[in-house]
């Protein structure tokens, strides 16, 4: 028997605001052109580079002091991809620890490409704009990890952050092709529908948020929230095909029928 492939360290981030309609979730659509997870409708995210742990070692960050050096490379990581993929910063102006304006930000959108491919390092671009990332605006909520017999894993932490009212979320046109805001609920019903297709992950972190009315509420919950590995695993109860996590997973539900979900892992 084979061994398992080792799962690959990557991360994600749950950008959420509050609307008059109620709270609502950034998401992308990946590329269909992209191996894993290719079509679905995701929140941005991606591997982690070894850039992201080297960046831990310089004056770049703001937070990350304490942390266990796995979650810290994560969240460097989810804050990258977050500015990679959906163009949302959390970083901090050097200057006065101000979180970047958004009019400014929106100068800086021709270095999202270079940065994703690799041509500009993140941490160059961080320090030609004096400005620092901030660990405590993302707040781990889950970590995921691909089942074993899979033969493409990874090892995925979650976060959840607000996003800053005044910087505009828009997806890359490389990794993602279109995006959206959404609330969890809708996004929920219209993967039933068929017009989203989206992984169990995904699945679970939307039903946690649609608990939640407001950005507060959510984050008040991430910040008490255990985030313990989940692998999960397709059991028949009852006749029912379920895709199972633990009951301590800390999801509204800790078994879904298999009828209501579009996509596996």
């Amino acid at each position: 028997m084979s061994q398992p492939v080792r799962p690959v360290p990557a991360a994600t981030l749950l950008l959420i605001r509050d609307t008059p309609e109620g709270l609502e979730v950034f998401m992308v659509v990946r590329n269909r052109s992209i191996g894993f997870a290719s079509g679905a409708l995701v929140f941005p995210g991606g591997k982690v580079d070894t850039q992201d742990s080297a960046l831990l070692h310089t004056d770049l960050a703001e937070g990350f002091d304490g942390l266990d050096p796995f979650e810290a490379a994560c969240r460097v990581a989810a804050l990258r991809e977050a500015y990679e993929e959906a163009g949302v910063l959390l970083a901090h102006r050097a200057s006065d620890g101000a979180l970047i304006p958004g009019k400014a930000l929106e100068a800086l959108s021709h270095n999202r490409a270079p940065i994703a491919s690799g041509a500009l390092p993140f941490a160059d671009f961080l320090r030609d704009q004096q400005l620092r990332l901030a660990a405590e605006r993302a707040v781990p909520v889950a970590r995921w990890i691909t089942p074993p017999e899979s033969p493409k894993r990874f090892d995925t932490l979650f976060y959840v952050a607000a996003a800053p009212q005044d910087q505009t979320a828009a997806h890359d046109g490389g990794e993602s092709v279109d995006s959206v805001w959404l609330r969890p609920a809708q996004a929920i019903a219209e993967g039933e529908a068929g017009k989203w297709l989206i992984i169990v992950p995904t699945r679970f972190s939307l039903e946690w948020l649609a608990q939640y009315r407001t950005v507060a509420e959510v984050m008040a919950a991430a910040r008490t929230r255990a985030v313990r590995p989940i692998t999960g695993r397709v059991e028949v109860r009852d006749g029912v095909e379920m895709f199972c996590v633990d009951e301590d997973a800390g999801y509204p539900r800790s078994a879904i029928p298999m009828m209501e979900l579009n996509r596996g892992f």
